[in-house]
C-alpha cells in the first residue's frame, strides 16, 4: 500500500472547483473559517475566565469568605477545560479517520462531504492507500508524496 497525501482537489469539475476556490464557497475554506471563528471565540472564553480565576485567587486569600473552597475548586475545574478545549481546537491539523471495508462508500462519503469528486471511486480495491486531503490556497491540485518535499502536480 502506498502512502500518498493530495494538497489540492484534482480538476475533475474544473469550472465548479475554480468558482469555489474564488468565491470562497470550498468546503475545506469553510471549514478552516469556522475553525478560526470557534479558536477565537475559545481565546475570548478563556481569557474571561483567566481574569476570573484571578480575581478568585485574591478573594480566596481575603478572610472575608466570599467563596467557598468547592466553588473554588469547581470554578477551576472549569478553567481546565476551557484550557483544554481551546488546546485541542488551536492545532494546526486536524484529523478525521474513515475506515471500512472494500468498496463500502468511504471516498464517496468524503467526496460528498467536499462536494466535489477528489478521491476516485468505483467497485472493488479503487483507493487502495492511505490519504491524507488538505485545503490549501492554491489553485493547482498536487501530490505530495511521503519522503519528499516536492508538490507533484495532478494534472
Amino acid at each position: 500500500m502506498s502512502d500518498s497525501m493530495i494538497r489540492e482537489k484534482p480538476t475533475a469539475f474544473g469550472s465548479i472547483r475554480q468558482n469555489n476556490i474564488f468565491n470562497g464557497h470550498s468546503p475545506l475554506k469553510l471549514f478552516t473559517h469556522a475553525k478560526i471563528t470557534i479558536t477565537d471565540i475559545f481565546k475570548n472564553i478563556a481569557s474571561y475566565v483567566n481574569d476570573s480565576n484571578t480575581y478568585l485567587n485574591d478573594v480566596i486569600k481575603s478572610d472575608r469568605n466570599l467563596i467557598t473552597n468547592d466553588k473554588y475548586k469547581e470554578i477551576q475545574q472549569l478553567k481546565e477545560r476551557v484550557s483544554r478545549i481551546l488546546s485541542i481546537i488551536s492545532r494546526d491539523h486536524m484529523k478525521v479517520v474513515f475506515f471500512g471495508r472494500t468498496s463500502n462508500g468511504k471516498s464517496t462519503v468524503m467526496n460528498a462531504m467536499l462536494r466535489e469528486k477528489i478521491l476516485p471511486i468505483g467497485m472493488g480495491h479503487t483507493t487502495n492507500c492511505f490519504l491524507q486531503i488538505e485545503g490549501t490556497d492554491k489553485n493547482e491540485p498536487s501530490v505530495l508524496i511521503p519522503g519528499s518535499d516536492e508538490l507533484k502536480s495532478i494534472n
